[in-house]
């Protein structure tokens, strides 16, 4: 963002500064920036940048408490404005996976990047511990650097786990679709610095959620007071394991959670919604 912001202060524009990940904070969770003169000098960076915007865009509460602990935070000009899920692509309408759902098994789906932010690991591990409930299985589609590893894990412990690559727009959606509950996982710190954009494919398709993550953060209170599925803190494995064994044996809660979810999404994420929250910061 430095030189954006640079080239609006000598041209006389508005700089509109849209994070959809707050750098450099986030790469010290990866170790990326472990040098700390590195790391302050980005940061007093990407302050200048901040500075300069008008706005700040970012996704979530917890995205802009995290920039207002900054030495100059309490300056920013910071609005939350999330993203809405992709639209359609004409050109893959047709195509599908068909990925023969039973009616009497609880499936689970994760959609999106493996990578070092996700920590998966936890999910697979829980799915290693489950893999005698032949009633509960979970497809995880997408690729990323951690994929090899995780297909290994779970295929040498024989866990119910299936991978696909990922796909196109429309196929990953119809995927969602047929799955039962979709799965949000963040490593510990995570929901400070992103916001799983995976969460608006979930809704739009009227899937519940089991998101991993920290009880603290806007996504689990927002998954408890809307009701739209559950949160278990990403440290606590008997917790995820007991609530899948839950979930698996009474479904009641599926009609219930479909309809939250539904309505989450046309309220909060919905492309008409953002676009007018889009349309009223360009008319400032």
């Amino acid at each position: 963002g430095f030189f954006s912001a640079l080239t609006a202060s000598l041209t006389g524009s508005r700089f509109i500064y849209f994070c959809m990940d707050l750098h450099p904070e986030i790469a010290q969770i990866s170790g990326d920036f472990s040098n700390r003169l590195l790391f302050r000098f980005l940061r007093r960076l990407d302050d200048w940048s901040c500075q300069q915007a008008k706005p700040i865009i970012v996704h979530s509460g917890d995205m802009q408490n995290t920039l207002r602990q900054r030495t100059n935070g309490a300056q920013y000009d910071i609005q939350i404005i999330n993203n809405f899920a992709l639209p359609t692509d004409p050109a893959s309408s047709n195509a599908a996976i068909d990925l023969k759902i039973q009616q009497n098994k609880l499936t689970m789906i994760y959609a999106g990047n493996i990578g070092r932010f996700q920590g998966l690991e936890m999910m697979i591990d829980v799915m290693v511990k489950l893999k005698d409930r032949s009633d509960i299985e979970l497809i995880v589609m997408g690729n990323g650097v951690a994929k090899d590893s995780l297909r290994k894990r779970a295929k040498s412990a024989q866990a119910n786990v299936r991978f696909f690559d990922h796909q196109p727009i429309d196929v990953a959606k119809n995927a969602i679709y047929q799955a039962d509950i979709g799965i949000i996982s963040l490593c510990n710190g995570v929901y400070q610095y992103a916001f799983p954009s995976k969460l608006m494919a979930y809704l739009e398709q009227g899937k519940p959620i089991i998101a991993i993550v920290e009880s603290s953060s806007q996504l689990a209170c927002d998954i408890s007071k809307k009701g739209y599925g559950y949160s278990v803190p990403f440290s606590d494995m008997e917790g995820l394991t007991s609530l899948i064994r839950d979930v698996a044996d009474n479904d009641c809660w599926k009609p219930i959670m479909r309809q939250a979810a539904l309505c989450a999404f046309t309220e909060e994420f919905s492309a008409k919604f953002i676009l007018n929250r889009w349309s009223l910061l360009f008319k400032k």
